[in-house]
């Protein structure tokens, strides 16, 4: 995919970007731009300083997007204290449509979960991970553990999620600063049988 053909593709695919936060439920048009580099999914923003950034009227809310041959990027941040609450609750929910017609059936919700060791240590194995006794012993070490997770809004997906190999997976990081929340996401845009969560 070349530069020119991914970005006209991401400028009429994500005219509606919508997020689990009411006041956030009205299209709002941002251009993505293509990355030099893919961003570190860190929850941070530094990366994305200096680039293309999008305000969302009512919320105040910032929004960019960047993306290679592979992923679409994006970068969310929140600095009204008032959504927080909300945040923490429903997570973010991003709905695409690949044919630029802003339907919202498809699209995935971004969660944070605290997770005890135990439960860390039991959802690794059940990835299909085996961990040493050092790994054991280090997660062992904190009561508590943030884990950002992801699921598919279209239920048809479900079935085909439990029998995917992706090659891409999306991701997703989140950081706060004083009142100042930022997320981001990486979503792969190859959709097939191994990605039912990719963009199409």
């Amino acid at each position: 995919m070349t530069e020119r053909a991914a970005s006209i593709v991401l400028i009429v695919s994500f005219l509606g970007l919508f997020t689990a936060v009411p006041a956030f439920a009205e299209d709002l048009s941002a251009q993505s731009v293509w990355a030099a580099a893919p961003p570190r999914i860190d929850g941070l923003a530094e990366e994305w300083n200096g680039g293309a950034v999008t305000v969302h009227k009512k919320t105040k809310a910032e929004c960019a997007f960047r993306n290679d041959a592979d992923n679409l990027y994006i970068l969310l941040a929140f600095k009204d204290p008032a959504f927080l609450s909300t945040l923490d609750k429903s997570g973010v929910t991003i709905f695409f449509d690949a044919g630029g017609k802003n339907r919202k059936d498809r699209g995935l919700k971004f969660t944070k979960a605290m997770l005890t060791a135990d439960q860390l240590i039991a959802r690794r194995r059940s990835q299909g991970r085996e961990l040493t006794e050092e790994q054991i012993a280090e997660i062992k070490g904190k009561p508590f553990h943030p884990m950002f997770m992801f699921g598919v809004i279209n239920k048809n997906d479900h079935a085909l999620m439990a029998k995917a190999k992706p090659s891409f997976s999306p991701d997703f990081n989140a950081s706060q600063e004083g009142d100042v929340r930022v997320y981001e996401i990486k979503i792969p845009l190859i959709r097939d049988d191994n990605q039912p969560f990719g963009i199409g």
